[in-house]
């Protein structure tokens, strides 16, 4: 009888531990921060951003490492997500934190940067501590 009991025991707990156990749930994208392969951020020779793999290693190395005096020029157009908003302005995606890949402002940012008439699009930033929102904070 112990026997029994003891089995209907570990089965219940075993019951409530899968009860407890979280669903599977797609993670947001994310992109892989990468060097550019050109530039070291210097006046004469600055950062070639031309992905935006380059874009997000630039934005971490400003943010989290404080290269706050780096120099960098855009080299090419760089799409974040593509078609993120509505001709409205409202966005597309439903679960845009599930959908889309988030960006964080560069901030403190006292170096320079040339976006020689390329452009940026597709950023998506929900930060809801600042009301300053873009490429540059």
């Amino acid at each position: 009888m112990k026997q029994k009991n003891f089995r209907l025991v570990w089965l219940i707990i075993a019951v409530m531990v899968l009860a407890f156990v979280p669903k599977e749930v797609e993670a947001q994208p994310t992109v892989t921060p990468e060097k550019p392969l050109l530039g070291d951020g210097s006046d004469g020779n600055p950062y070639q951003i031309k992905t935006k793999e380059n874009l997000y290693w630039f934005a971490e190395q400003v943010n989290n490492r404080n290269l706050r005096y780096a120099n960098a020029i855009l080299v090419d157009n760089i799409i974040v997500n593509e078609d993120v908003l509505n001709p409205d302005g409202s966005l597309k995606s439903t679960n845009p934190a599930e959908e889309l890949i988030p960006w964080t402002p560069i901030e403190s940012f006292g170096g320079t940067y040339d976006g020689q008439r390329y452009t940026i699009s597709g950023l998506y930033c929900n930060d809801t501590n600042t009301n300053f929102v873009g490429v540059f904070s």
